[in-house]
């Protein structure tokens, strides 16, 4: 769903931070400040519909661009974020979007195996994306 500045509010935050906490490693996870700025700015959220512990959100700026997808550990293996990756892909086949895009650690195969058997190819190797660590650009072609 598309959200106005109206339906972000601090309940909305207050969940996503928790979902999030629960979803990453301390050294993985967005600080508090840098998830509130970036909350203030996406512009579409995807809710999981069968669970509340995983969520979507994805910025419009210079074509579909999913920023985040959380799933807390315990969810992980069932199907979860599979469905969370369709719903956003659903909503953008609705509309004139060709493509998402995302990125994704190097390291992180396990998002990896999870992105490429929902469509999305590697497009290239991004040098210290993380820092110190590459980043693989992958995206989804929606036609």
């Amino acid at each position: 769903m598309r959200l106005t500045d109206r339906e972000k509010d601090s309940d909305m935050f207050e969940r996503l931070l928790r979902i999030n906490d629960a979803s990453f490693e301390v050294n993985e996870r967005a600080s508090r400040e840098k998830l509130w700025t970036n909350f203030c700015s996406w512009d579409v959220f995807v809710d999981s519909t069968f669970t509340p512990g995983a969520f979507a959100i994805v910025t419009e700026r210079d074509g579909p661009y999913l920023m985040i997808i959380a799933v807390q550990e315990s969810l992980r293996g069932l199907g979860v974020g599979a469905a969370l990756l369709k719903e956003v892909a659903d909503f953008y086949t609705l509309g004139s979007e060709p493509y998402i895009t995302l990125m994704c650690k190097v390291e992180n195969w396990r998002a990896q195996r999870l992105y490429l058997k929902n469509g999305y190819r590697v497009l290239r190797v991004v040098p210290k994306y993380y820092g110190d660590e590459d980043g693989l650009m992958m995206r989804r072609i929606l036609c």
